[in-house]
């Protein structure tokens, strides 16, 4: 692994991975909450969640509708799955009255937990039921008044275009457009981008770095990685890209993956910028903490949403060349845990 992007991420994830000692404690590897799924779409929550758990994450919290809970539960036993509301199928065949319970009910099934949770993925399988919207909207509120880390993927990145107000100076955000969800997000903002010229609208695969960068700003220091033939990660200030080959075949699902990696990685360097005191040497994890606090001033989040688009190719790579045309997301989940401890050994002085 001696492309520069794998370099890069295995130095960091040698860096921010929880120290496996025997001593931490549950859920000290990193408490993810995943909102999503729906009753149409209850695989996306699952990829995500595994996919943050083979990461290196421990736990995972699920929130979702009614109807969708019980076949997530059924997916995987790992995942501990809590229903939030009940949507109906049609927001015109319950009253203002009930339509603002249902909201109240489902932001407040998410936001009870809030104090469990190290970092907050938004959007897979969520849908974009204005109900459900709504209550999301309160939720990111809610995680931003927090501080929490936020990973706004899917669905959540369709309200982030109609309101961007919702993310706009947080730079606790991190948004996972692909090529159709950045233009619309880039349309909601508004205004002249440096590249518009050369985007190519058809595909809208030709998007340059330098307008994920400014967008980034437009938003305030939002962290944006930009799926694409190369991704394109940028808070405004800071862009790194990964241009490892992948799969040949993209199903839908790893997409959903790529944000569960995220969100853990995002967890690991969230808590690597907070003195622990589990070290024997204290002056030293000190002064790793300060190195890596100067670091998140310039970088941000960048860094961890790289390694984190960096594993995710790999594993699909390695995926794929089993695979090949029969490759789906659940294949590629497997290979994250390997791909993570390869980089971090490969990493190693």
């Amino acid at each position: 692994m001696a492309n520069g992007s794998a370099y890069l991420a295995g130095c960091l994830l040698k860096q921010i991975a929880p120290a496996l000692t025997g001593k931490s404690y549950k859920g000290q590897m990193g408490k993810i909450g995943v909102v999503g799924g729906s009753k149409e779409y209850t695989g996306a929550p699952y990829f995500s969640s595994m996919s943050s758990l083979r990461a290196g994450g421990e736990l995972v919290y699920v929130f979702t509708t009614v109807d969708a809970a019980p076949v997530i539960k059924g997916y995987s036993p790992e995942l501990m799955v809590t229903p939030v509301a009940s949507i109906p199928t049609h927001e015109d065949t319950c009253s203002a009255a009930d339509a603002e319970g249902i909201v109240s009910t489902y932001a407040g099934g998410v936001v009870s937990l809030l104090s469990r949770i190290s970092t907050l993925l938004i959007g897979p399988g969520l849908g974009r039921h204005p109900l459900v919207l709504r209550a999301v909207e309160q939720v990111i509120d809610e995680a931003k008044s927090r501080n929490l880390p936020l990973v706004l993927d899917a669905d959540a990145l369709f309200l982030v275009a109609q309101k961007p107000s919702c993310v706009l100076g947080y730079k606790n955000a991190i948004l996972t457009p692909n090529a159709a969800e950045f233009e619309r997000i880039r349309q909601g903002v508004g205004g002249t981008f440096r590249a518009e010229g050369a985007l190519d609208t058809k595909h809208m695969q030709n998007v340059a770095s330098e307008d994920v960068a400014l967008l980034a700003r437009r938003l305030g220091g939002v962290t944006i990685l930009r799926k694409g033939p190369v991704d394109v990660i940028s808070n405004g200030t800071h862009t790194m890209t990964c241009d490892l080959p992948g799969s040949l075949k993209r199903p839908g699902g790893i997409g959903d993956c790529l944000a569960g990696t995220i969100a853990t990685f995002v967890s690991w360097w969230s808590t690597s910028l907070k003195f622990q005191g589990d070290n024997p040497d204290e002056a030293a994890d000190k002064k790793t903490v300060k190195k890596r606090k100067r670091e998140n001033d310039v970088a941000g989040f960048v860094l961890p949403v790289h390694a984190a688009a960096t594993v995710l190719r790999l594993a699909s790579e390695q995926a794929y060349s089993q695979h090949k045309r029969g490759l789906v997301a659940s294949d590629i989940i497997p290979r994250i845990a390997p791909v993570v401890d390869d980089l971090s050994t490969d990493a190693a002085p």
